[in-house]
């Protein structure tokens, strides 16, 4: 039975350590008697983070991590064997109490973990062609699917007709909305304020977005790479190539990731939406049935709403698109 030192508990607290990692490290019975959290992958290897130092970690041969469908992912806490002072061999992955998980691009069939305790996923996204209630509602969905709590960073501002009517549209969505200026720094402290030691945030959204200049502001240095946005469209090239697991200045902590094109649920089973569309499921307490799916049942309260214009028909038609198949 392995246990931690005060020192490495120590150390590891300050990248998330909870009391369930560490009560399940403690009752690990195979290979591995070091732990530690993973703060980047790369092909061949991980890097991770053992509280006093960074090792170069491999996946053990019997441990099934270099199965496609079993890679480790930036966050996981790994079970790992460190002979030597920089390189180890990993053996387990505890168990991911939150998550955020996409279907992969381009795979029907399979899903691509973004990120692992992961305690809130902010979703980055500018004030220009970018701003969508659709996409924002599939951002939702996956941080609902994961178990995390979201918020919305919108970049940009200056750039939106109108910020406020575009603010009221999000805060419909998710009441927590925070405006961010990535180059003068206007409105990054009431977000960063937010942003509490040891807790982890995951920034998502698409290229060009300014998740790289978030970063750079929160970490106070430039940690990742800005790249320019075309023109034509205000879309962004991958200035970010890899997921990697930042500790900031504050002791937050902050997972920077490459832009995303493709924001579908991934496969299996899924949670009920009810949560991710909180004024739905609050308006369905007056439906006749239970089981009510807002479709074709009569004395349905939500298509109500929908017919007298308290609900939008474009959000009805997002919960069918998301909802679990019933």
């Amino acid at each position: 039975m392995p246990l931690l030192t005060e020192e490495q508990r120590a150390g590891l607290a300050a990248w998330g350590l909870s009391a369930a990692v560490e009560a399940a490290f403690a009752a690990h019975e195979g290979p591995g008697d070091v732990l530690g959290r993973v703060a980047a992958v790369h092909y061949g290897g991980a890097f991770v983070e053992l509280g006093d130092r960074r090792v170069l970690a491999h996946p053990s041969g019997k441990s099934g991590l270099t199965r496609k469908q079993a890679r480790v992912a930036v966050g996981d806490w790994v079970a790992l064997s460190v002979p030597g002072p920089s390189d180890a061999t990993l053996h387990t992955v505890f168990p991911r109490t939150t998550h955020v998980t996409r279907r992969a691009a381009g795979e029907a069939d399979r899903a691509q973990i973004i990120a692992s305790h992961v305690d809130t996923v902010a979703v980055v996204m500018s004030c220009d062609s970018d701003f969508s209630l659709g996409r924002l509602e599939r951002y939702l969905a996956l941080a609902h699917e994961g178990s995390t709590e979201a918020v919305l960073v919108l970049t940009k501002p200056d750039l939106a007709p109108s910020f406020e009517e575009l603010a009221t549209q999000a805060r419909a969505i998710v009441p927590r909305v925070f405006p961010v200026n990535g180059l003068t720094g206007e409105g990054l402290d009431v977000f960063a304020a937010t942003l509490v030691p040891g807790s982890t945030t995951a920034l998502v959204g698409s290229s060009g977005v300014g998740k790289s200049s978030l970063s750079n502001l929160l970490a106070g240095s430039a940690v990742t790479r800005i790249g320019s946005t075309r023109e034509s469209d205000g879309k962004g090239r991958h200035t970010t190539t890899h997921r990697e697991l930042l500790k900031l200045p504050t002791g937050a902590l902050l997972v920077d990731t490459p832009g995303m094109r493709e924001v579908g649920l991934p496969p299996g089973e899924r949670k009920d939406a009810g949560d991710a569309f909180e004024d739905i499921a609050l308006l369905a307490e007056g439906c006749r049935f239970r089981d009510c799916t807002h479709r074709t049942e009569p004395s349905c309260a939500v298509k109500a709403a929908v017919a007298a214009g308290s609900l939008e028909e474009r959000r009805l038609e997002s919960f069918h698109k998301l909802a679990r198949p019933r």
